[in-house]
């Protein structure tokens, strides 16, 4: 759990903002070389100011720390597996759904409806 409590000073005029976060984390090693990570994440927060920044486990080699805001889930499913020893494969399948908007991003950026889901997949050969 975490939760923010911050005070905000737009225009000389003082207020108070608050954000929460609630996760889970699971973490199984099935067999010897398949491995899988999930979490589940519900935040709600009064805008980006008091915004949680989440550190992901990702891809290897990748940091991934978003910031949630307004109010939603996330979650995601990693899964690590080594085909022989020195070829390993990851996949992430990422959701955030918010509750708070029609769309999420804005610009080129913008993405129609209230979800945004991603697939990475990586191939590791070691020498």
């Amino acid at each position: 759990m975490e939760y923010v409590d911050l005070e905000v000073y737009p225009d000389l005029s003082k207020s108070k903002e608050h954000g929460l976060m609630l996760y889970q984390d699971v973490v199984s090693e099935i067999g010897t070389g398949l491995t899988f990570n999930a979490r589940l994440a519900i935040f709600r927060t009064d805008s980006f100011d008091s915004g949680i920044g989440e550190y992901e486990q990702d891809l290897p080699g990748t940091l991934t720390v978003p910031v949630l805001y307004g109010q939603g889930v996330r979650w995601y499913l990693l899964a690590n597996y080594s085909l022989f020893e020195s070829l390993h494969l990851s996949l992430k399948y990422v959701e955030l759904i918010r509750d708070d908007v029609k769309t999420i991003g804005s610009g080129l950026d913008e993405l129609p409806g209230n979800r945004d889901n991603r697939i990475s997949i990586q191939f590791d050969f070691n020498l």
